[in-house]
């Protein structure tokens, strides 16, 4: 399944993003590297963030991706 939406992702020009808030509950960024590995090999573009709420937390973890 993540192959067909990785597909449609790229048939769409939509980018994936890699946020660090996953850090905060799982020690990994949001989303997996499975992931990411998997979006290297179609060429999609990917945008990094830090899924801030507030802006306290904005850049949070970010030098970890």
């Amino acid at each position: 399944m993540v192959y067909r939406i990785l597909d449609l992702m790229k048939a769409s020009g939509m980018a994936l993003e890699l946020h660090s808030y996953g850090y905060v509950k799982r020690y990994s960024p949001y989303h997996s590297y499975d992931i990411v590995r998997k979006e290297q090999t179609r060429n999609i573009q990917m945008v990094v963030g830090s899924d801030a709420h507030s802006p306290s937390q904005i850049g949070r973890y970010i030098k970890r991706l």
